[in-house]
C-alpha cells in the first residue's frame, strides 16, 4: 500500500495480510481501520483495530507485519500539490509523530462513520476527475485532519526512539530546498558530519539528502503546475534546476508522466 503520486485513495478488503518489506515514502499517508486487526512496526510496534486511524509521515520507515479480516481506507497525498500549508496546526501532527508521538488514534463510531463518507467522496472525485478536483480534495483532507486532531490519543514525545538529527535535517531541507543546498550544507546546519548524516538519512528514511531535496522541489512543481499558468521552462529555473530536460526526466520518474501531461490531467473537466 504505497504511492508517491500527488494524491491517491484506496479501499482495501484483505482477509490475510502478509508482512511487507521495511520501507518509507515521501508522501503523507493516512489509514483508517473499519474492521479487523493490523500489526505495524514504526519506531515501535503498534496494534490497530476497528475505528482506529494511523498516519505515516514522509520519511518514517515502517513495516506491515500481520493483518486479519481487514477493511481499510488508505490515502496518500502531497500537501504542496493541494496547497496545504505544512506549518498549520492541523498538519503538525505529522511532525509530532516523526519526533516520536504515538501514530495511533482512536475514533468514536459516529466520527468513524463520518470519515468513511469523506473517504468515499475522495474516492469518487478521484475516479471521475471532476473540474477543480484539487480544491475539493484539500477541503475533505482538511476535515480528516481536523478529526485526527480531535481524536483521543495524546501526543507522547517520550516514545521517541530515533535520531533527532534526521528530523532537523528534514526541517532544514523543507525550509531551503529552493536554494542550491548540498549534503554538506544540511550537515553543517544541524552540526553533523556529512558522512554520518548520509548514513542516518538513508537508514531511517530510505532516501538520500539529494533525493529529499529533489522530491521537495517536485512537489512544489506540482503545486505550480496546477495553480498557475507559468511556463514549464520558467518554473524549472525558479525551483532550482538548470536544465529543463533533466527536470522532465526526474518528474516522469517520480510520477510516471511528463509535467505538461500531468498539468493537463489535473485540469481536465468531468466528461
Amino acid at each position: 500500500m504505497h504511492s508517491d503520486q500527488a494524491f491517491q485513495v484506496k479501499h482495501h478488503k484483505i482477509s490475510q495480510l502478509f508482512p511487507e518489506q521495511h520501507s518509507s515514502q515521501t508522501d503523507h499517508i493516512l489509514m483508517l481501520i473499519n474492521q479487523g486487526e493490523l500489526s505495524m512496526q514504526y519506531q515501535h510496534r503498534v496494534e490497530l483495530s476497528k475505528n482506529m486511524l494511523t498516519i505515516i509521515p514522509p520519511g518514517m520507515a515502517h513495516t506491515l507485519i500481520t493483518g486479519h479480516n481487514l477493511d481499510i481506507w488508505w490515502m496518500s497525498f502531497c500537501p504542496h500539490c493541494l496547497s496545504l500549508d505544512l506549518d498549520t496546526q492541523l498538519m503538525q501532527v505529522f511532525r509530532h509523530i516523526r519526533l516520536g508521538a504515538l501514530p495511533v488514534f482512536s475514533i468514536e463510531q459516529d466520527r468513524s462513520t463520518f470519515l468513511n463518507l469523506i473517504f468515499q467522496e475522495l474516492s469518487r472525485i478521484e475516479k471521475h476527475q471532476e473540474k477543480g478536483i484539487e480544491g475539493v480534495q484539500k477541503s475533505l483532507i482538511t476535515l480528516i485532519l481536523y478529526e485526527i486532531n480531535k481524536a483521543n490519543m495524546p501526543i507522547n514525545l517520550a516514545a521517541k526512539q530515533h535520531d533527532i538529527k534526521v528530523e532537523c535535517a528534514l526541517d532544514f531541507i523543507q525550509q531551503h530546498y529552493l536554494e542550491p543546498i548540498s549534503l554538506k550544507d544540511v550537515a553543517n546546519a544541524i552540526h553533523c558530519s556529512p558522512s554520518h548524516l548520509a548514513f542516518l538519512m538513508k537508514q531511517e528514511t530510505g532516501y538520500t539528502v539529494g533525493q529529499w531535496v529533489t522530491r521537495s522541489r517536485l512537489t512544489q512543481a506540482c503545486s505550480r503546475l496546477v495553480h498557475s499558468n507559468q511556463d514549464i521552462s520558467q518554473l524549472v529555473y525558479e525551483l532550482g534546476w538548470h536544465d529543463v530536460t533533466h527536470f522532465i526526466r526526474q518528474f516522469k520518474k517520480a510520477y510516471g508522466i511528463t509535467p505538461a501531461a500531468w498539468r493537463k490531467q489535473q485540469r481536465q473537466p468531468l466528461e
